[in-house]
């Protein structure tokens, strides 16, 4: 994931707490579910909105077998006041979900080529924050990421 979603090893990783469930009984976090097939959807998706509907969340949950080394999760909020309106206006807008009780940051990963320090995260964090800070590196014997072990390699 640090090659694909990190901008080549030089972004961070945040590791939150999710509580198990919202009020109202649905996860906050959902387990991605790998396939490898792709699930057919036919020309209902534009007449049938219950089909639409269960294309949409199969879509959100579901990817390719081949990205099932990344044991993804992911966490959904909706978008308030004006939000939907300017999404709808501008699809590129890049919305953000403050940290809060019911998503408490926990970890923060940077990756190898970052050129971001633990020290210029922790400033912008309260002082009453929990947060564990580690570099990930490639692996030298295998295809994956490990935790940086050398001290002075640590961001």
């Amino acid at each position: 994931m640090w090659a694909h979603y990190a901008d080549n090893h030089k972004g961070i990783c945040l590791g939150f707490d999710l509580p198990i469930g919202s009020e109202d009984g649905d996860p906050y976090a959902y387990k991605i579910k790998y396939k490898k097939k792709l699930i057919p959807m036919d020309s209902r998706v534009f007449t049938d909105e219950a089909y639409r509907q269960k294309m949409r969340e199969i879509a959100s949950k579901t990817k390719s077998k081949h990205w099932k080394y990344e044991k993804e999760w992911r966490y959904w909020f909706s978008l308030i006041g004006n939000g939907p309106e300017q999404k709808r206006a501008d699809p590129n807008l890049l919305f953000y979900n403050s940290f809060d009780e019911k998503l408490v940051l926990k970890e923060v990963i940077f990756g190898a080529r970052s050129r971001l320090s633990t020290c210029r995260v922790q400033h912008v964090l309260s002082p009453s924050e929990d947060v564990e800070f580690s570099t990930a590196r490639p692996s030298f014997r295998a295809f994956k990421m490990v935790r940086q072990r050398n001290e002075k390699h640590q961001k």
